[in-house]
């Protein structure tokens, strides 16, 4: 006993001065499958979140986890095409012992919980390449989880960007028991403050990313685009991030958006660079972020209520409720929540549908909701929008309830960037999966990549579009 822990001492030692880059020892093996976790071995007593989450390569990054059993190494993927299997291994540590660390901060006026987690691993970044990261803990007792981080290119001029939802990942997070959504379905409960120190509870610890982005991030890889990654923390925070972008593209929810992200998109966007939307409900809610070296380190506040914000003049609602609807970014606004119909195209003629032999009235199935937008007369816009496709459904609970629609739009400024804004949840999550039949894969593969390909070539405010 006494040699066990003086093994585990000196390990825990060597982890904590050094970094751990070896290679892991051969009884600590690393599935074959890859870098994806089974949903089976997703437990919530091994979890962990980065700290900074978005770094520039050779910046260090450090880990805090949790886990119960007895021993535990990390393996780094760096998230892209690598022949189909959507990740590639480009780093392992050493094993070391778990800790099971529960220590909190904690404000019960807000609901606002953050992590007071030690650093267990200190990953130095120099020798890796700017991407999207998701570090994956294996715990020795099976239980497995992931952390994700960004390295950020220091030059992104001409660049194709994916922005990365941290905010919105972070609203949905019920690791703590307070999310933006309250605590057991009590709405009143919710959080009005959230803290970036807490792992995340959705995608098997990578957020919303798994669901909603990794498909399309290995589509545009394929594609050879060679994009580059910032978290959406970075757009709010620096208003030079997008300088020079090409295009910026955005996963398939992307719902919370400061104020400063929401215009430096904009900003952006008047200056040439073309915005895509491959999702729906994006920048609905506004937040805030703040920052409390004792509480939590970088926070978002989104107190969902005007007469609660203590901060009157900029209150952290709905941007529509302010006279600031979406439509001005996305050229659509919100329309509903699990709408029936499928996928139905109206516009065959767009330059979306080229090469798909797509005709119109083709049915696509799969890909409808589970919320989407809609184009409406009253929307207000910067420049000229065409609606590319509509599909007709019905929104709301009862077969009598009445027709809408769910549409795909573009959205151009002359001589400056477009917007393509897709206008459904499911084109990424369910589209670019093999949850869908292999007709409608195709057929969303397709669409994707004309889209992609099409906004590469320049500002679309200066080409030619078929839009019908």
């Amino acid at each position: 006993m006494r040699r066990f822990r003086l093994r585990k001492f000196l390990i825990a030692l060597s982890c904590s001065l050094l970094f751990c880059s070896s290679l892991v020892s051969a009884n600590a093996k690393v599935k074959a499958s890859g870098w994806e976790i089974p949903s089976r071995n997703f437990s919530a007593d091994t979890a962990g979140f980065a700290t900074p989450f978005s770094a520039l390569p050779g910046e260090t990054i450090g880990i805090s986890l949790t886990c119960t059993a007895p021993s535990f190494f990390l393996t780094i993927y760096r998230m892209g095409f690598y022949g189909g299997a959507g990740g590639k291994l480009v780093m392992k540590t050493q094993v070391q012992p778990c800790n099971n660390q529960t220590q909190t901060v904690m404000d019960r006026t807000t609901h606002f919980v953050a992590e007071k987690w030690n650093v267990t691993t200190r990953l130095e970044t120099s020798k890796l390449s700017p991407g999207m990261y998701l570090a994956r803990i294996n715990a020795s007792d099976g239980h497995e989880s992931f952390v994700p981080f960004v390295l950020k290119d220091k030059i992104t001029k001409n660049r194709i960007v994916i922005s990365v939802p941290f905010q919105t990942s972070l609203a949905y997070n019920t690791y703590t028991g307070q999310s933006a959504y309250g605590k057991n379905g009590n709405f009143s409960e919710r959080a009005r403050v959230l803290s970036f120190s807490a792992p995340f509870s959705e995608g098997y610890g990578s957020g919303i990313y798994y669901f909603y982005l990794q498909p399309l991030v290995k589509l545009v890889d394929q594609l050879n685009l060679n994009p580059s990654y910032v978290a959406d923390t970075d757009i709010a925070q620096n208003s030079h991030v997008l300088d020079g972008v090409k295009v910026l593209i955005s996963g398939g929810h992307d719902e919370y958006w400061t104020l400063e992200e929401r215009q430096n998109v904009i900003n952006a966007r008047s200056l040439g660079m073309n915005l895509l939307l491959f999702g729906a409900n994006a920048e609905y809610w506004r937040t805030r972020l703040t920052s409390s070296a004792h509480e939590g380190g970088l926070r978002m506040e989104i107190y969902k209520s005007k007469s609660e914000d203590p901060n009157k003049l900029a209150p952290t609602v709905k941007y529509l409720d302010q006279g600031m609807p979406e439509s001005l970014l996305t050229y659509q606004n919100y329309n509903c929540f699990k709408p029936k119909g499928e996928f139905q195209v109206s516009n065959p003629n767009a330059f979306i549908f080229n090469g798909t032999g797509a005709a119109r009235g083709s049915i696509y199935k799969g890909i409808m909701g589970p919320e989407i937008d809609h184009e409406l007369p009253t929307d207000s816009f910067f420049g000229k929008r065409y609606v590319l496709n509509r599909s007709l459904v019905r929104c709301g609970r009862y077969p009598w309830d009445q027709i809408s629609s769910s549409t795909i739009v573009l959205g151009v400024i002359p001589n400056a960037g477009g917007t393509v804004s897709i206008g459904d949840m499911n084109w990424i999550e369910r589209g670019l999966t093999t949850g869908v039949s292999k007709t409608t894969l195709a057929f969303v593969r397709k669409v994707t990549s004309n889209i992609l390909l099409t906004s590469a070539l320049g500002p679309m405010g200066k080409l030619n579009l078929k839009v019908g």
